[in-house]
């Protein structure tokens, strides 16, 4: 026991000494530092975070997380099942298209969305003047997705006279990383009160496969794939340059055509 003692007693004078510090963590550093560690989180397709692990997508299953699925995000709603009844979301898609095929349409999209897979490059735009349930959709990917959802500025979707420069912050991209949820709420008009042009660069660059490089204001550069799915909500179709095909085969426009009133509000013949 007193020699046991002894040697504790001899390991702690070791390891208190500077030199003694600072070569066990350099031996730690290579052994636990990896360096491209904020490259692989939230980067996993096919994983979402939820409470007590995570959910396997491609197969509903839940299991308790791995290392190697490198999640830092997950939502808060205890996931119970691909069997679990959904009344209210169905009754709410449904009643906000009168065509069965669009409400399905929409359903597997934002089950594309969950996912991190961005090989269908594409990007969906729901326009229709008021009350059409657009907003209600909107408030409900944020409630469900949580810090997988992320708001986009709608000014860094218009396009400038003057082009940006390659130096300046593109916050807007930098927030980009890890989510799997991208949401512009409409857009601002043009000064002569028209329909705003969609900035070809911003929309390519949000939806591609390749690598984007951002940086926060005061930030540096990160690097980074896209895992996220973007939506615009706007009230009218935003201008589109409909000669440019890689612009054309990246849009979406779903049509949000009714539009609910109050009864009061309402006026019948």
């Amino acid at each position: 026991m007193e020699a046991h003692l002894k040697q504790l007693v001899k390991a702690k004078s070791f390891i208190r000494r500077a030199a003694n510090i600072h070569a066990i963590t350099t031996s730690a550093r290579q052994l636990l530092w990896d360096e491209h560690l904020g490259e692989k989180l939230d980067t996993n397709p096919d994983v979402l975070g939820v409470p007590g692990g995570t959910v396997c997508l491609k197969t509903g299953a839940h299991r308790l997380g791995k290392q190697e699925d490198y999640v830092a995000t997950a939502i808060s709603t205890q996931y119970r099942g691909l069997e679990l009844p959904t009344p209210a979301i169905d009754a709410f898609i449904h009643s906000v298209f009168e065509n069965e095929e669009v409400a399905r349409f929409l359903q597997k999209l934002l089950g594309y969305a969950i996912t991190a897979h961005t090989k269908e490059q594409k990007w969906l735009i729901c326009h229709g003047v008021g009350s059409n349930g657009k907003g209600v959709l909107g408030t409900l990917l944020e409630s469900v997705f949580e810090e997988y959802y992320v708001t986009m500025d709608p000014d860094c979707l218009i396009k400038r006279g003057r082009p940006q420069s390659k130096n300046a912050p593109t916050p807007y991209l930098a927030d980009l990383k890890g989510r799997r949820i991208a949401v512009c709420d409409e857009l601002p008009e043009d000064v002569d009160g028209a329909q705003p042009a969609l900035d070809d660069d911003i929309v390519k660059r949000a939806t591609g496969e390749t690598k984007i490089i951002a940086r926060h204001l005061h930030g540096n550069p990160i690097h980074f794939m896209p895992t996220h799915f973007a939506i615009l909500l706007t009230n009218f179709r935003p201008k589109v340059n409909v000669d440019d095909d890689a612009m054309m085969r990246r849009i979406l426009f779903l049509p949000f055509n009714l539009q609910f009133k109050e009864p009061h509000k309402c006026s019948f013949p």
